[in-house]
């Protein structure tokens, strides 16, 4: 088998995107679609059939910083989040309800208020230090329910 590049996305568009562009360009890359432990997992099983199958992963966020915690003998790139990005995830979740909770990293704030404050969203922020904290406070946030 020859080397495989492995990209994370639990958005299914982005996935799709991957995979068409992959074949397009006649690539062979594999779409993991999943998050946060569950990637981590699903890495670790594909190493498990083959160690040397994966060349390298392309990831972000706290699945990223998971992944170079666990798996460290293969090389990990990093996509970092854009303001596009905010903005993408800022519209699709007004259309859910008025109110929008965000739990995101300390240095990604200052532009997330921006884009909220111009898209006149009403939004909290739960501020993390580190992926297992947003990881934590997502589902604790699930789990109560809490309303504010």
């Amino acid at each position: 088998m020859e080397d495989q590049v492995v990209v994370t996305s639990p958005h299914q568009e982005i996935a799709q995107l991957v995979r068409d562009i992959g074949d397009e360009l006649k690539l062979n890359i594999l779409v993991l679609d999943s998050a946060f432990e569950a990637t981590v997992g699903k890495v670790k099983e594909i190493l498990a059939r083959n160690p040397t199958g994966i060349s390298v992963i392309i990831s972000r966020g706290v699945t990223l910083k998971l992944l170079r915690e666990n798996v460290q003998r293969i090389p990990c790139v990093s996509i970092d989040l854009t303001e596009y990005d905010v903005i993408l995830a800022l519209d699709k979740a007004s259309r859910l309800g008025e109110r929008i909770s965000i739990f995101a990293p300390v240095e990604k704030v200052s532009s997330i208020e921006t884009a909220a404050r111009l898209m006149k969203c009403r939004s909290r922020f739960t501020l993390t230090r580190s992926g297992t904290a947003i990881t934590s406070k997502s589902n604790e946030f699930v789990r109560t329910a809490r309303r504010y």
